[in-house]
């Protein structure tokens, strides 16, 4: 009760502040706003009554990935990570079928993830191949997501994603991992970040890029005015003329926010596919994303003859979701979103926005509950293979898996109903 009534005060103090700006009334909306049906209420998940505990990794209903390294040694987990190339991968589907036997290369993933006790690890394949029925591709992420006990949480902002115009959401599912004959628990198979037809489609002339404070690509450089750490992320090694090409792009762009009279007059829009800004912005407020603002895992996409847009999502595993960001911004006036704000126009756009994502956002709900219960007897082995120390990063300590997936719920409903008074009153 304590909790929600701090959150209720921040609330009561936000909305103030917004009236405030505006004058003694409070400004009616310039759009039909639309009403959420959602409630508190709806952070319940009609569990199933069956026993949900596995005996052992074969019975919890997801695949098995093995993989063997070729002489059994470790995966090296230093900063360097050095790949080890051909490892063997088999996967059997849920009912032992093999549906995959090949060879990749294999590393540790992550920059202050590799240093967890449960390791993350990027897969390479000679040639592109489908891993669990998505869309074939050379490269391949096992997400471990160790910091997070509900397991959802990179999947409920990809969720949330898909009910977007983002133009790509990484697909994922979900996958047992064996390696070198060790069960290292649940593991989250995902698209790796990059260009291709089935994933951020840009020509020849495009470039993924990727805004990381970590600054550890072969190919970077900062912004001129806002110091915005850039890297190629994909083309990993962009020839001279795309490089500088790019650069000078950002900084023309960023150029536009500094000047107000330009700012004001809209001048961005050349620049920037704004309702790609919007939608990703609104996906990383609501999971409450704030690595975005150093920044980390921040993408963006640049092609020729086109604006820059934003995107895809990443990297939601750690301090999302969480109590305290459900009544408070955390991303929305940061980076260059908060020179955006100060244009009347976007701030219009951002509202019509909301508008109508929200009850996209919305409909989310039951696809966790659904997402929850395929993975609660993997959990049943999973989290105590993994001890609760990891419980204190995300607020879950002590609790039970069905209790971090109903919290993870109540958050997010309570960041939603928060957002709409809030962004009503911009």
């Amino acid at each position: 009760m304590k909790r929600l009534i701090v959150g209720t005060v921040a609330l009561l103090v936000s909305v103030s502040a917004c009236t405030e700006r505006q004058g003694t009334e409070e400004k009616e909306p310039d759009i039909n706003w639309n009403n959420l049906t959602i409630t508190e209420a709806d952070a319940a998940v009609n569990w199933d009554t069956q026993n949900t505990n596995a005996g052992s990794y074969k019975e919890t209903g997801l695949p098995v990935i093995y993989i063997n390294t070729p002489d059994g040694s470790e995966l090296d987990a230093s900063e360097e990570k050095t790949p080890t190339e051909g490892c063997s991968i088999k996967v059997e589907g849920s009912d032992g079928t093999v549906i995959l036997e090949s060879v990749c290369r294999t590393k540790v993933r992550g920059n202050s993830s590799r240093t967890y006790p449960k390791k993350g690890y990027n897969l390479k394949f000679e040639k592109k191949t489908s891993m669990l029925g998505m869309p074939k591709s050379k490269k391949w992420c096992l997400l471990a997501n160790w910091a997070d006990k509900s397991f959802l949480r990179n999947r409920t902002a990809f969720l949330l994603s898909e009910r977007t115009d983002l133009k790509w959401t990484p697909r994922s599912q979900y996958a047992e991992l064996v390696l070198n004959g060790t069960h290292l628990g649940t593991y989250q198979v995902t698209e790796a970040v990059g260009i291709g037809a089935d994933k951020v489609n840009l020509s020849d002339d495009g470039a993924l890029l990727e805004l990381d404070t970590y600054f550890d690509a072969d190919y970077k450089f900062y912004s001129e005015k806002k110091r915005m750490p850039y890297t190629f992320k994909d083309p990993d090694n962009p020839t001279e003329a795309l490089f500088q090409q790019i650069q000078d792009y950002v900084n023309e762009f960023e150029s536009s926010l500094y000047d107000v009279e330009k700012l004001k007059g809209g001048d961005y829009n050349k620049y920037i596919d704004v309702d790609s800004f919007i939608d990703f912005i609104l996906v990383n407020e609501v999971c409450g994303n704030g690595e975005l603002k150093f920044p980390k895992s921040f993408y963006l996409s640049k092609d020729k003859d086109a604006p820059m847009y934003a995107g895809p999502v990443w990297d939601f595993d750690y301090e999302t979701f969480l109590s305290a960001y459900s009544n408070s911004i955390v991303v929305l006036k940061t980076t260059y979103f908060a020179f955006l704000l100060n244009d009347p126009e976007y701030v219009t756009k951002l509202k019509e926005r909301w508008n109508t994502l929200k009850l996209e956002f919305e409909k989310v709900l039951p696809e966790i509950d659904a997402e929850a219960k395929v993975l609660e007897k993997s959990q049943s082995i999973n989290l105590p293979m993994w001890p609760a120390e990891t419980g204190s990063i995300n607020g879950e300590y002590g609790m039970t898996y069905r209790q971090t997936v109903e919290t993870l719920k109540l958050n997010l409903i309570r960041k939603i109903l928060w957002m709409d008074k809030y962004i009503k009153l911009m």
